[in-house]
């Protein structure tokens, strides 16, 4: 949604992003992002990701849950513990990059991150001339509906 001072808008869009706990701890983890509109969907090979977000000019910041889908013996994901994860984060965007710092509360401890984005690509209406989504979400063929018309 687009910051009522500024009229800056997150660019709506798929992007990778990849995560270092900070405070002396060691950790990595990666994965891709959604960001859309103020939602906030993605996820990895283990966990996935939900929350919502605002904006503010150049900055972000937002609240994400974390929970795991599939369990492994063999790996440790950075936050997925059997109990939802909840984090804030917040940070700074350009149209291709972020920069986000989150703390999250895993047990009773809690965890200091900082994650880089890259832009893979644009989502729906962003980006797109005259409203048009690069794919209609009723039949996905690519351009051929219009979201003025109901139909996207």
């Amino acid at each position: 949604m687009p910051d009522v001072v500024t009229g800056h808008i997150m660019m709506n869009g798929l992007y990778s992003i990849h995560v270092s706990l900070q405070d002396g701890r060691t950790g990595k983890g990666s994965g891709v992002v959604m960001f859309r509109e103020g939602k906030i969907v993605g996820g990895d090979a283990y966990l996935y990701y939900t929350g919502s977000y605002t904006t503010k000019g150049d900055t972000f910041k937002g609240e994400v849950l974390v929970q795991r889908h599939t369990s492994s013996p063999d790996a440790n994901p950075l936050f997925g513990g059997p109990s939802p994860v909840g984090i804030g984060v917040s940070g700074t965007f350009t149209e291709t990059a972020a920069v986000m710092n989150g703390t999250a509360l895993v047990g009773k401890a809690s965890q200091i991150f900082t994650a880089t984005l890259r832009k893979l690509a644009n989502r729906g209406r962003a980006g797109r001339p005259n409203g048009w989504s690069r794919y209609c979400r009723r039949c996905a063929a690519p351009g051929r509906c219009r979201p003025d018309r109901g139909v996207s």
